[in-house]
């Protein structure tokens, strides 16, 4: 979640830029300035290695998690609003929907309640450390 935030504010402050430079009417006829420019191939660069870190995170915690709905809506929120892929955010809605109803939502709510993701022992020792980095 924290990469998905990451990528979000990098589309904010890109678009504040811009924004920025059009109020002040530096923009006039098209030039943009060379430290605009640079600063905002910069941001691109960052976005796309952020898009690149969230969406390898989530393949992880969707991997080890599997059929964990907040993950799955969590997703779900991050191919919309980062993606830009509402098909593929239909689907994993509908997907969570579909656990829940058959029951496997409830476990979530139990985990939640538990605090600790319902994590049990597992011969992956790094688990938790792995977990504590997404929350």
């Amino acid at each position: 979640r924290k990469s998905h935030q990451n990528c979000l504010n990098l589309m904010k402050r890109f678009w504040a830029l811009v924004l920025k430079e059009e109020k002040s009417g530096a923009t006039a006829y098209g030039k943009r300035s060379p430290q605009l420019i640079e600063e905002m191939v910069r941001i691109i660069d960052e976005y796309g290695k952020a898009v690149s870190h969230a969406g390898t995170e989530y393949e992880w915690l969707l991997d080890k998690f599997h059929g964990k709905t907040s993950i799955i809506l969590s997703y779900a929120h991050f191919t919309d609003t980062v993606l830009n892929d509402a098909k593929t955010s239909q689907r994993l809605r509908r997907e969570a929907a579909a656990i829940e109803d058959t029951g496997g939502g409830e476990m979530d709510a139990v985990e939640d309640k538990m605090g600790d993701g319902g994590s049990s022992v597992s011969s992956d020792n790094d688990a938790r450390g792995n977990s504590a980095r997404f929350m």
